[in-house]
């Protein structure tokens, strides 16, 4: 695959197989466990990177050239694609090719359209593949064009940060710290040819104006290399993010983290540095992001959340914003991309239950709402309070499988309330109300009400945190267990409960 001699191309190994063990894409013995992709679009940064990745022992026999042809160049385009096959074929490398189906017309009517067709084409390849990774060739001017476009769009800080060397775990751009003089004249001493796209001379794409008026006048004012300077300020902004952050630091801030729904207190918020509003924010977008779901304007959130009081209402593209208990709910409303909630159920069958008993660890249950339940199997519980054996109202329970703690035996399992139309007898035997309406009189503020489970035992609900409590019934259940099923219900945010009442 690769000549005899030393290459220009050596220069490079070291650093880019440096850069790919930090991001994970090599482990530390140099293999991959990838399948590869590299989009190829015959210009010089991508015939770089692939003779570059040519050359790394891990992509030999893995690696497929992937090229999208927009048409919107006539036969210049297809000779692209002819160059690329070619140039493919002689590195012993597959190549996939694919074309936009609309006119050269419609295809070209925006940077962002064609940004789509091209990504719609490398997805449809990457998913035929379920660990697999895409190389895009954006190097250091690339950056600078990214960073400048960012910042007078009004961004905010994360906009700074410019292009991820690694995104949503499948794309990875290793030539982000190479400036495109560089990689042109490698190209050059190793006598190896390229295309050149004539649509980067047109003034109709922001990105070739910034390129052609913004980033000479920037290299004129602070020579010889000030736009590069913003490359630099990125890395470090990066750094001190991570400095910052820590793993996970959405989490903490966070209480409730789902595709079509953010939840997270406003006084944590506005504790944070701006830098660090604004990359929270970005970071919580990256859950409906990867779910296919249309983002709002970040500028938008940031403004509407700086308002005193915090101006509520749509944020665009079919999230509203409100703020409840006091939180801020982001919520979408533009069309739910999953299946409702109300028909999931999840047995707890004799076999978990014997695996627990035998096993000191727990298990656990993932809600399709968020939150989790933990069931662990109790040997001691003649030391819990009233509040831990589930009693009286609480986030906890103990149950008897045996005998059900009073409702008649049955198939144990796991729902969600969101419909609520199951009948509960009411405090004292005095006739019956559905769960619905039982949780409501609790307080609980809706959006929290919307993700509480139960236990259903048989025909009927056995357990709601804070709302429905184990019934102890004397004649079913004439003394309470000493051990049983213990059931934890656990959600990612401070529970209104506690704010209401004094209960633990």
């Amino acid at each position: 695959m690769t000549g005899e001699g030393p290459s220009p191309f050596d220069l490079f190994l070291p650093s880019i197989e440096a850069a790919l063990t930090r991001l994970k894409v090599l482990d530390g013995t140099g293999r991959s466990p990838f399948t590869s992709f590299v989009g190829v679009s015959g210009g010089a940064d991508s015939v770089f990177l692939l003779h570059i990745l040519s050359r790394i022992p891990s992509f030999q026999g893995r690696l497929t050239v992937l090229h999208f042809n927009h048409g919107t160049r006539g036969t210049e385009s297809d000779e692209d694609a002819l160059f690329v096959e070619r140039l493919s074929r002689a590195l012993s490398i597959p190549f996939l090719c694919g074309r936009n189906p609309g006119t050269p017309r419609e295809a070209a009517r925006s940077e962002v359209s064609l940004r789509k067709a091209r990504f719609a084409f490398f997805d449809a390849c990457l998913s035929k593949s379920p660990d697999s990774l895409l190389f895009l060739a954006h190097n250091k001017d690339d950056q600078v064009e990214t960073i400048l476009m960012n910042l007078f769009r009004g961004t905010g800080p994360r906009g700074l940060l410019g292009i991820p060397e690694r995104r949503d775990e499948r794309i990875v751009r290793p030539l982000l710290p190479i400036p495109g003089e560089t990689i042109r004249r490698t190209l050059s001493e190793a006598v190896i040819p390229f295309r050149q796209d004539s649509s980067n001379q047109e003034d109709r794409y922001l990105r070739n104006r910034v390129r052609k008026s913004l980033v000479p006048l920037v290299r004129t004012l602070f020579p010889p290399l000030g736009d590069h300077h913003l490359a630099d300020m990125a890395e470090l902004l990066k750094r001190e993010f991570s400095r910052s952050t820590g793993p996970d630091w959405t989490g903490r801030i966070a209480d409730f983290i789902a595709p079509e729904e953010l939840v997270f207190p406003l006084s944590r918020y506005r504790k944070l540095v701006p830098s660090l509003q604004s990359l929270f924010l970005r970071t919580l977008l990256e859950f409906p992001a990867g779910a296919g779901i249309p983002l709002p304007e970040e500028r938008n959130l940031l403004r509407s959340l700086a308002c005193d009081p915090v101006h509520e209402g749509p944020m665009g593209k079919g999230w509203h914003l409100r703020i409840e208990f006091p939180e801020v709910h982001l919520v979408y409303k533009g069309g739910r991309m999953h299946t409702s909630p109300d028909f999931w159920e999840e047995p707890i069958d004799d076999l978990l239950i014997q695996r627990l008993k035998e096993d000191p660890e727990s298990a656990s249950i993932l809600l399709p709402t968020g939150g989790i339940l933990r069931l662990w199997w109790e040997r001691h519980a003649d030391r819990w309070t009233e509040w831990e054996r589930g009693i009286l109202p609480s986030r906890q329970c103990l149950i008897d499988p045996a005998r059900g703690n009073g409702i008649h035996p049955g198939t144990l399992s796991v729902t969600m309330i969101r419909s609520g139309t199951d009948r509960v007898e009411r405090s004292g035997g005095t006739g019956t109300l559905t769960l619905s309406r039982l949780v409501r009189k609790k307080g609980l503020p809706r959006s929290f009400r919307d993700r509480l489970p139960g236990i259903r035992w048989g025909s009927g609900i056995l357990w709601v945190p804070y709302a429905l409590p184990i019934r102890v019934n004397d004649s079913a259940c004439p003394a309470l267990p000493d051990e049983g099923l213990a059931v934890l219900f656990e959600e990612r945010r401070d529970v209104p409960w506690k704010k209401s009442s004094g209960n633990p």
